[in-house]
């Protein structure tokens, strides 16, 4: 019994005190059994899963299992006496031998077991490291099983034990076996490899590496693809929904790669620190620090250098792929990546003192943690630390850390927000020692103080080696240029404005004084005031309001100057460490507002995700300009998502710059515009600045030789070729606003004077910044439907000290200084002076051309080029000078001056002399028109307003034009009178304009019952015009108000909206607008085959008659060219129809769609040909797709009766068959229609091509090919006979044939033995396509082979030269490809 007792009380000294405690209270009670420790512990291994993890302080004991044992009986006793003669039995020697041995011999056992214990544990350690290499752990899941089967054995690992077995007492199950502990060991080892064949690591070679997205001074950065192993590993093992490694299958990951000795030292340094950090998954959570996917490789062998066959993306610089592949090491870190929507610059986000504090905070909380940890980060910049959605920060790198004793100084450091100690290379002039570091903290601290003074203080911020000069002023003028290091006049400024203790510690227990270093007294900087060191570009600061503190009690600043007192000291070792920082009041916890607080109000677990050009479609094209190609652009479902976009609402477009540096440069240059004037989101709203929605700086051009990225057929061939071969472009995506002109929208002169004084507001926000725009042309401003003014670009702005001069500007709108390229002499560069005095200009000279119409401010173009050998700009100036007067001296920049008069040849005395002569020019010279329609009915004081406005604002001498703010004094802008009218006016055009717009709901062919003696019939007179749509060649289309009688009358619900088609300019015009009506009542006789075929009936027609719409009213938004054609028309043809809203046929992407869509089409050409009637202009803009995906021909006003001349100017030759692409004859001859259908089905055959072989398509007129001795429609002719081939003999009417062949250079002979082919053209790869080769056309991927070879048969028999042998559409609807089941 005693040496049993003495077994259990050794072996609790290797037990939980839980235990121990247990076992004390329940000794003395039970005496017949003992209890098994081993069932009252679970170890607690990080393999384990976390739901079956149970404390020993939380088991009962009542659920502790009891195991009776068998020796403990046969030593039991119940009276004294017995327990006395055992103790006798154990005085004696020979006892005492026995006993003693049996302790040794226990004691080894015991010594064995901690052995065995200790073992396990490096075997467990060694297992939890191979898992923490590879940065996450997974948790292994064992059988379900009662808490009486499972006992806990080998100190985590779980062992089944037979439920017979359990009751056994630990003697006689064998635990105290060396060999069954040996065995216990190996089984340990086999678990930890069955652990890490389970969990398989990431290496470097199971990376693809994917776009390249930036660099740094140590890595290159770029995306980097996972193997799909992983993401299923994750899926399958990774249980713990709070691991802050994103395991979505869409989560996105960057590898920072750093290649060559000393970057991979840094990033060694890095991978300790990181490996540190995320030891403890809790606090990488808690703390926001960024988790590590991968580290390594363990050797550092870099596999592009071994294998130069590895793939490496085309996006990558130049210099990086070489640096990869001439480099034999390498370092690997793979981490999570965060998109500009979910982590941002702080100085964007952290609009508040409360928000400053909260990032501030959670920063000095990461530090806390790091430095605790010893480590430090040494790059605490704007660049390294970001803010989250949530306001928190987020340190990205680690690279820069240093450890004690360790140089400080590093020539890559940003010095920007270096401490003092940290600008010092050596101790001293004489001095080869470097400044060690002494305090893990210390740089650490500063560099937060830096951040918070630079948030709080925009747009001052804390002194740095750009605001002054490079050396110490104390140091005579020669020994500063020979031996003071450039960073001692930065040290000399924190000395003389912070104050207090200069000697710094510079390791091995020396001390050095810095005051003494650069030429300063100790005593005169300790007795210094605190001043912080407040700095603007080169001059101290002067600001006194900062937004940032508007609002801000003075308790609340008072603690702030506190902290930043608190933290510049000069000494690290007097600064505090981040946990003092944290107890200092201004820190103390209060909740963030402004974005920060919205953003914490979304989910936090949303995933955000990255928007990179690659995620977008390139939509249809719109314009382009000297820089951008612009064109409509899509992004992914999930952006809308985030960003609470509604993608029906909401459109936006791109604007791209492929191109060398210039054109690059230009749309980084607008990038940083559109991001500056963004910054304060309520005054970017206020004046109209355009959302930068997404910007990409200068970057590889995604579309560069890559077929796959298609592009939309309405790019034009030099567009896409532009898109195609330059390997660098700029992309910059903003929201689409349907605007207008200026020009378009203004009627009067309130409407100008509202758009003016917005422009001018814009412009006053702009120059505030430091931007200009230098383009306000009227193709760059546009209006709002407020009618406030809109500016589309940014990237010709210039800053001053720049050249002037740029050869691509708009000369209308250049003032004389943006003309010259250089003064009396080449050296004499005329460079920016004044931020705001080109845009004054240029908003004169809009002013001039809105109000003065159909005359214009005069431009260089409009001066007769008179001096032969004189510049063009200088007759324009000579002009300027002559008719506006002024001084004409003006500054060119390095203070100097150019006389403009002098220049030109005029007297400088004269010109002063001058009176302002408005300069207005006409198409014949100087404007002789006296009565401008925009000044009818002003009152002549606003009249002479007008020109002193002029007068004051177009000054020769930039130094006089006024200043935007000024210019908005002006009492021509400043009438509050006109501003009312303009607001009244505005909302009534808003009223009577803005119609909802609404699909058709009610059948229009069951209530026009119009002829009937009862009803009373829809004149032009009842129509009013409503919102404009749009324009073609003949009509102009706007919403069609109906009086409420006519809906009442017809049974038709007002939902239901109609649209109004008017023939205007002349008798051409309302020609075809009546045959159109004509076409329209014929093809309407049958109301059932008209519906049937998609054919868009009128509610009312009226063909040529006087113009009833002349003194209606026309809603302002209506393009003001038209207006004014509209008004002026003596007779017009009038359409209502219901309104449409119907897709593109470019919107079908179904090989099905297409199908049935042109089968429908062929069915609409039926009808209408077996009446007798064509459309001769079946383009994408004319044939729409209805919700059935049907054909619905919109238009039949171009359409062409037998015997007519087929020729026609304006139809559209992309689409036009052979014998109307030629006017004439060889001999003369006019070419008349022969054949009904003939045009119409080749131009199917051409829609039919357009959608099955992008990015493919039909030759088309923008195809020069370079046959100079043909018209330019030649070109397109002879390609498609060459191309095409067959018989060119073709009818031309009246009996007579004409040789096509013959009439573009080519024999007949050899092109009736060619092969058919279509003449498919590649826009980017300049070359033909192969219309047999299915796999380059996406669309035809849900066709099989025996449909495909139908298709091409059914356009060889449409694609014919001859009208004569093409089909009709009855014959052709019986063709194979058109017979087809079609469920939708």
């Amino acid at each position: 019994q005693e040496q049993k007792e003495r077994v259990n009380m050794v072996g609790m000294k290797h037990k939980p005190k839980a235990h121990q405690q247990q076992v004390n209270s329940t000794s003395s009670s039970q005496t017949n059994g003992t209890t098994d420790w081993y069932s009252k512990t679970k170890a607690r291994s990080p393999i384990n899963n976390s739901s079956s993890r149970t404390s020993p302080t939380n088991a009962s004991s009542s659920t502790i299992p009891r195991f009776p044992m068998s020796a403990m009986n046969q030593f039991q006793t119940s009276t004294r006496k017995q327990r006395l003669q055992l103790k006798n039995m154990s005085n004696s020697p020979t006892n005492r031998r026995f006993i003693l041995f049996f302790g040794f011999f226990v004691l080894a056992g015991l010594h064995t077991v901690i052995i065995t214990t200790q073992l396990q544990k490096y075997l467990k350690e060694d297992a939890a490291n191979a898992l923490e290499a590879s940065k996450f752990s997974f948790q292994t899941t064992s059988e379900k099983m009662s808490k009486e089967e499972r006992i806990p054995t080998y100190r985590g690992l779980e062992e089944v034990v037979p439920v017979e077995d359990i009751k056994k007492p630990p003697i006689q199950r064998g635990i105290l076996d060396l060999d069954q502990l040996e065995k216990a060991a190996a089984e340990v080892e086999a678990a930890a490899k069955e652990i890490q064949k389970n969990t398989r690591p990431l290496t470097i070679d199971d990376l693809e590496l994917g776009d390249y997205i930036n660099h740094g001074a140590i890595n290159v950065v770029s995306r980097v693809t996972l193997p799909d192993w992983w993401w299923e590993q994750v899926r399958e093992q990774h249980k713990d929904k709070s691991t802050p490694i994103p395991t979505a299958k869409n989560s996105k990951y960057v590898v920072k790669l750093a290649a060559g000795d000393w970057r991979v030292e840094f990033a060694k340094r890095e991978c300790k620190a990181l490996q540190k950090l995320n030891k403890k998954k809790r606090k990488v959570r808690e703390l926001n620090i960024i988790p590590t996917l991968m580290m390594g490789p363990s050797n550092f062998t870099n596999p592009f250098h071994t294998d130069q066959q590895r793939p490496i993306p085309s996006s990558f610089p130049d210099k990086y792929v070489k640096r990869l592949r001439e480099e034999p090491e390498i370092v690997a870190i793979v981490v999570p990546f965060y998109d500009q929507n979910y982590l941002s610059k702080p100085s964007k986000w952290v609009d508040n003192l409360d928000d400053v504090r909260y990032f501030l905070q959670t920063l000095l909380q990461t530090l806390a943690y790091a430095h605790s940890l010893g480590i430090n980060n040494m790059d605490i910049s704007g660049s390294n630390v970001k803010v989250d959605i949530y306001g928190r920060a987020l340190i990205l790198d680690w690279n820069a850390n240093q450890v004690d004793g360790q140089p400080i100084y590093d020539p890559l450091a940003n010095t920007w927000i270096t401490a003092p100690e940290g600008l010092l290379e050596q101790t001293g002039l004489d001095s080869p020692k470097s400044v060690l570091q002494e305090s893990v903290s210390g740089m650490d601290i500063w560099s937060v103080g830096v951040m918070l003074t630079n948030l709080v203080f925009d747009p001052c911020f804390f002194v740095n080696p750009r605001g002054l000069g490079l050396h110490s002023s104390q140091v005579p003028e020669d020994q500063q240029r020979t031996e003071f290091p450039k960073h001692y006049g930065l040290i000399e400024t924190m000395l003389l404005r912070l104050g207090g203790e200069t000697r710094i510690p510079v390791g091995e227990g020396t001390m050095l004084d810095l005051a003494t270093l650069v030429g300063l007294s100790r005593n005169d900087v300790l007795k210094q005031k605190f001043d912080l060191p407040l700095y603007t570009n080169n001059s101290t600061c002067q600001e006194t309001d900062f937004e940032m503190l508007e609002d801000v009690s003075k308790g609340d600043i008072e603690q702030l100057h506190s902290v930043l007192k608190t933290i510049f000291k000069i000494s690290p070792l007097n600064r505090p460490t981040a946990q003092d920082l944290l107890a200092h009041p201004f820190f103390q916890e209060k909740k963030p507002k402004g974005k920060i607080a919205k953003k914490q109000a979304w989910n936090k677990e949303e995933v955000i995700y990255d928007l990179s050009l690659a995620d977008m479609k390139i939509g249809d094209f719109i314009g382009n300009g000297m820089i951008n190609i612009v064109s409509f652009v899509e992004f992914p479902d999930w952006w809308y998502r985030q960003h609470n976009v509604k993608k029906e609402e909401q459109k936006y477009v791109i604007k791209m710059a492929p191109g060398d540096k210039w054109y690059t440069s230009q749309g980084d240059r607008e990038c940083d515009v559109l991001e500056k004037m963004n910054k304060n989101v309520t005054l970017a709203r206020k004046h109209n600045i355009l959302p930068n929605v997404f910007c990409m700086r200068r970057a590889r051009n995604p579309f560069y030789r890559n077929p796959a990225r298609q592009l939309p057929p309405s790019f034009s061939f030099k567009h896409t070729k532009r898109l195609r071969k330059e390997h660098k472009m700029t992309a910059v995506v903003v929201p689409f606003f349907n605007l207008q002109r200026a020009e378009d929208y203004c009627d009067d002169l309130d409407d100008v004077r509202l758009f003016i004084s917005s422009l001018l507001e814009t412009l006053d926000y702009s120059h505030s910044l430091g931007i200009n725009n230098f383009d306000l042309s009227s193709s760059n401003v546009k209006i709002s439907p407020k009618g406030r003014a809109v500016v589309m670009d940014w990237n010709a702005n210039k800053a001053n000290g720049q050249d002037m001069y740029d050869p691509t500007a708009n000369t209308r709108i250049t003032a004389p200084e943006g003309l010259l390229e250089y003064g009396l002499t080449q050296e004499d560069r005329i460079l920016q002076t004044s931020i705001s005095a080109m845009d004054i200009w240029s908003v004169g000279t809009m002013l001039a051309d809105l109000v003065f119409d159909p005359c214009w401010w005069v431009s260089r173009d409009d001066i007769d080029f008179q001096h032969p050998n004189e510049i063009h700009s200088y007759d324009y100036i000579r002009a300027m000078l002559l008719q506006i007067g002024g001084e004409s001296l003006i500054p060119i920049g390095n203070n100097k001056t150019l006389d403009l008069a002098n220049l030109v040849g005029l007297n400088r005395s004269d010109i002063l002399k001058g009176k302002f002569n408005l300069p207005i020019y006409d198409d014949d010279g100087r404007c002789k028109t006296k009565d401008f329609e925009m000044l009818k009915d002003v009152p002549k004081e606003e009249v002479d307003m007008i020109y002193s406005f002029l007068e004051t604002s177009m000054k020769i001498a930039l130094q006089e034009r006024p200043t935007a703010s000024e210019l908005l004094k002006h009492p021509f802008l400043a009438t509050e009178e006109s501003q009312s009218a303009t607001k009244s006016k505005a909302e009534l055009a808003k009223i009577i304009a803005d119609v909802p717009m609404h699909y058709l709901d009610a059948s229009v062919e069951e209530t026009n019952d119009v002829g009937t003696s009862k009803v009373r019939q829809l004149t032009a007179n009842d129509i009013e015009i409503g919102q404009f749509i749009g324009n073609g060649a003949i009509n102009l289309v706007a919403i069609a108000l109906l009086p409420d009688w006519w809906y009442k009358q017809n049974k038709v619900s007002k939902k239901t909206h109609f649209v109004v088609k008017i023939a205007v300019g002349g008798d051409w015009y309302t020609l075809q607008g009546e045959r159109e009506c004509d076409v329209i009542e014929v093809l309407s006789r049958d109301k059932k085959k008209a519906k049937q075929f998609g054919i868009v009936q009128a509610v009312f027609m009226s063909r040529t008659i006087p113009n009833p719409f002349r003194n209606k009213h026309i809603p302002s938004k209506f393009p003001k060219g038209l207006a004014k054609k509209l008004r002026s028309a003596k007779n017009v043809v009038a359409i209502v129809q219901p309104f449409l809203d119907l897709d593109w046929v470019h919107d079908l992407k179904q090989f099905k769609d297409i199908r049935y869509f042109i089968r429908s089409l062929l069915q609409t050409l039926e009808y209408a040909h077996s009446l007798g009637i064509n459309n001769f202009d079946l383009s994408d803009s004319n044939v729409r797709v209805d919700d059935d995906g049907e054909a619905v021909v919109m238009d039949w006003n171009a359409n062409k009766r037998q015997g007519e001349d087929i020729y026609d100017p304006l139809a559209n030759l992309w689409l036009t068959a052979p014998e109307g692409m030629i006017e004439h004859g060889p001999r003369g001859e006019t070419i008349r229609q022969t054949s009904i259908s003939a045009m119409d089905i080749w131009s199917v055959g051409i829609m039919l091509i357009f959608l099955m072989y992008q990015p493919c398509q039909w030759v088309n007129p923008a195809v020069s090919y370079g046959y100079d001795k043909y018209p330019q429609n030649y070109h397109l002719l002879r390609e498609v006979v060459k191309t095409v081939g067959g018989e060119t003999r073709i009818p031309i009417g009246n009996n007579q044939e004409m040789d096509l062949a013959e009439l573009v250079g080519l024999h007949r002979e050899e092109l009736l033995k060619k092969k058919w082919k279509m003449p498919l053209y590649d826009a980017a790869k300049d070359d033909e396509c192969d219309e047999m080769d299915t796999d380059s056309y996406l669309l035809q991927y849900g066709a099989r082979g025996k449909e495909l070879e139908q298709m091409h048969d059914f356009l060889k028999s449409m694609m014919k030269l001859s009208p004569a042998e093409r089909p009709d559409a009855t014959t052709l609807l019986k063709h194979p490809f058109m017979d087809f089941s079609y469920d939708r």
